[in-house]
C-alpha cells in the first residue's frame, strides 16, 4: 500500500517510469483487495504511456466488480481494446457500461462518458444510426450533456451505415437465469455481473429517408444546445452549425440571425479573453489563485477559482500537475521570504537585547555568532526575493500562452464567419424552412 501511495505521488506528477517502479510487483491472488487495486493503478500508468497491449494484459487479468471502481476498470478496459484495434470488443464493453442502472452521480458521470466515447466514435466512422442512440442515453444536464448533444445533432445528418455487431468477450451467458437472481443462502454467486449483457447487434436508429426531415432533427437538437448559458464551445458551434445549415438549405432570413449569434458569441468570447489576461496579471489573481492561505504553511492548495469564464477557459490548466508545482514553487519562496525577514528582525532584537553592550558580548558566547548569521541570512533574501517575480512569470505565463491560441483560433472564426454572412448577404434574399 505504501508502494501504490508513492507510485500515485509520481504519477500525479507526469513521471510515469518512476511510477511502475516505485509500484512494484502485483501482491499474491489470495489479497483480493489489494490487487485489484494494484490492477487499477499499473493499467493507469500503462494506459497513460501509450502501452495499449500491456495494459489489455493487466485489465484482462482483473476480476469484475459490481462496484464504481469495478466499472472505471471495465471502461479501461474498453478505451484499451479499442486503441488496440479491437474496436468492436472496445465498443460492446463501453456500450455495457453505458447500460448501468444506478443513481449514483458517480457511475451516472462515466455511463455518460461511455456512451459519448462509443456514440462519437460510430459517428467519426460514418455510423449515424448506430451513434443516435448511444448518444440519447447521455443525460441532457451532465457535464458531457453539450457535447453529447453536438455530437448527436451530426449524427442525424451522417450517413446510417450498417448494423454493428457486438463482439464475443468470452463471459457472456446466454442461457439460465442470470448470476444477479442467485443471492441466495447457499447459492455459489458468480461475480461477473456482465454475463447478463445480450450479443445483439448494437440499436440502430430509424433514420427518415428525407433530408429535410433529418435536418429538422439535427437543427431542433442544436437549437436546445444553442440556447444554454455561455460560455461553452459547443454552444457556440451549435450557433455556427445552424447557421451553415440554414445557408446552404436556403433559410437566409434565419441563417443571417445564427450568423449573427454566432459573431456576437465570438466577440463576446474575445472580450472575455481580454479580461482573462488582465485577471491573470492583476490582483485578482494573486488573491485568487496565487496567494496562500494566512499559516497554512506550505500550502498547495487550489482555493478559490477565477470568476467565469476565465475559470472555463483556464480549467484544463487549473488541474494539471505543471501548474500545481509552479504555485508550489512560487507559494514556497513567498512563505521563506516572509520568514526569513521575520527572523533577521528577531535576531537583529536578540543582538540589541543580550549583546549590546561589550560587557554583555563578551560574556555571551553566542554573540559572536551572531553577525555571521545576520550575514549570511541578508544575503539570501536578497535572491530571494529577486526569484519571486520570475516563478510568478512561470506560473503565469502557460496560462497566457493558453488564452493567446484560444484567441487566435477564435480571431480566426471570427473572420471566418463574417466572411460567410458578407456571401449570404449577396444572395437573393428568401427564407423558405426546409
Amino acid at each position: 500500500r505504501l508502494r501504490r501511495d508513492i507510485a500515485a505521488w509520481y504519477y500525479r506528477r507526469g513521471d510515469y517510469p518512476a511510477a511502475e517502479d516505485a509500484l512494484g510487483p502485483a501482491p499474491p491472488r489470495r489479497r483480493k483487495a489489494d490487487l485489484l487495486a494494484w490492477q487499477d493503478a499499473e493499467a493507469q500508468i500503462l494506459l497513460a504511456q501509450g502501452r495499449m497491449s500491456d495494459a489489455l494484459a493487466v485489465l484482462r487479468a482483473a476480476e469484475p466488480q459490481a462496484d464504481y471502481a469495478g466499472y472505471v476498470r471495465y471502461f479501461n478496459l474498453g478505451i484499451a481494446e479499442v486503441a488496440s484495434g479491437n474496436v468492436l470488443q472496445g465498443l460492446t464493453v463501453l456500450d455495457r457500461v453505458g447500460d448501468i442502472a444506478s443513481s449514483d452521480a458517480a457511475l451516472n458521470a462515466l455511463r455518460d462518458r461511455a456512451n459519448l466515447v462509443a456514440g462519437a466514435h460510430f459517428l467519426r466512422q460514418g455510423q449515424g444510426a448506430t451513434a443516435i442512440p448511444l448518444l440519447e442515453k447521455v443525460r441532457d444536464r451532465g457535464a458531457d450533456s453539450n457535447t453529447a448533444l453536438l455530437d448527436l445533432g451530426w449524427a442525424w445528418l451522417a450517413p446510417a451505415g450498417v448494423a454493428q455487431n457486438r463482439s464475443m468477450l468470452g463471459d457472456e451467458r446466454t442461457v439460465g437465469v442470470p448470476p444477479e437472481s442467485q443471492r441466495l443462502p447457499g447459492w455459489q454467486w458468480d461475480q461477473n455481473q456482465y454475463q447478463r449483457f445480450k450479443l445483439d447487434p448494437f440499436e440502430r436508429a430509424r433514420l427518415e429517408r428525407g433530408e429535410d426531415e433529418r435536418l429538422r432533427h439535427a437543427l431542433s437538437i442544436w437549437g436546445e444546445l444553442a440556447s444554454r448559458p455561455a460560455p461553452d464551445d459547443t454552444v457556440m458551434e451549435a450557433n455556427l452549425a445552424i447557421a451553415v445549415k440554414l445557408d446552404q438549405a436556403g433559410a437566409l432570413k434565419s441563417a443571417d440571425d445564427y450568423y449573427g449569434r454566432a459573431i456576437a458569441a465570438l466577440e463576446q468570447s474575445l472580450s472575455d479573453l481580454s479580461q482573462a489576461e488582465g485577471y491573470l496579471v492583476g490582483a485578482g489573481a494573486q488573491a485568487d489563485l496565487y496567494a496562500a492561505q494566512a499559516g497554512q504553511g506550505f500550502d498547495r492548495d487550489l482555493h478559490n477559482l477565477p470568476p467565469m469564464p476565465t475559470a472555463y477557459y483556464l480549467r484544463p490548466q487549473l488541474a494539471d500537475w505543471p501548474f500545481v508545482a509552479r504555485l508550489a514553487d512560487y507559494r514556497d519562496a513567498l512563505m521563506l521570504n516572509a520568514q526569513l525577514g521575520g527572523l533577521i528582525q528577531s535576531l537583529q532584537a536578540l543582538r540589541e537585547a543580550r549583546c549590546g553592550t561589550e560587557d554583555a558580548a563578551a560574556g555571551n558566547p553566542a554573540c559572536a555568532d551572531l553577525p555571521p548569521l545576520l550575514d549570511t541570512i541578508g544575503a539570501l533574501q536578497p535572491r530571494l526575493a529577486a526569484a519571486i517575480p520570475d516563478l510568478l512569470q512561470q506560473l503565469q505565463q502557460p496560462l497566457l500562452q493558453s488564452l493567446a491560441e484560444r484567441r487566435r483560433w477564435q480571431t480566426r472564426l471570427l473572420g471566418d464567419t463574417r466572411l460567410a454572412l458578407a456571401r449570404l448577404h449577396d444572395r437573393p434574399a428568401h427564407d423558405a424552412p426546409p
